[in-house]
């Protein structure tokens, strides 16, 4: 299937507002929230997490794909893991720098 550089972009867009969208929330997360919320937080971290993962490795960033692979296993919410509110709060602000800021894109 051929490629235009239009179809790149507009990945890369809609990539991009996914990346926002769960920076948003896990933000929303940094304050005292019902628990469905704390749901949503990792069921969106999750799906981009796995998505940037498998950009990722297919533009040969294996260890970018396996830090963003890692951050969605930690939110998966199927399996959730527990622990203390101010460490989520710390896990959530250090996720979001690392989606907006330091995840090239893939």
């Amino acid at each position: 299937m051929h490629t235009t550089n239009t179809d790149i972009d507009a990945r890369t867009f809609a990539m991009w507002v996914r990346r926002i969208c769960a920076v948003i929330i896990m933000v929303g997360a940094l304050w005292h929230m019902p628990y469905g919320y704390y749901t949503l937080v990792r069921l969106a971290t999750t799906l981009v997490c796995a998505g940037l993962a498998v950009r990722c490795y297919s533009a040969s960033r294996m260890a970018w794909a396996a830090t963003v692979a890692a951050i969605a296993l930690l939110y998966n919410p199927v399996v959730p893991i527990y622990m203390a509110r101010t460490t989520w709060t710390t896990i959530d602000a250090v996720t979001a720098l690392t989606l907006m800021l330091l995840i090239p894109d893939c």
